[in-house]
């Protein structure tokens, strides 16, 4: 199909390494400023 052709973009082309997922013992800002800087450093 055509959608298949579509390159990924740049970061998602190879699985990323397993995020933590929150289990709310920590301040959910931080886990989400986390997030943000490894999609950032992706450049998702």
């Amino acid at each position: 199909t055509p959608l298949m052709r579509v390159p990924l973009p740049i970061g998602l082309e190879k699985p990323a390494p397993p995020m933590d997922t929150y289990d709310g013992s920590t301040n959910p800002d931080d886990h989400i400023e986390n997030i943000e800087v490894v999609l950032d450093y992706r450049g998702v």
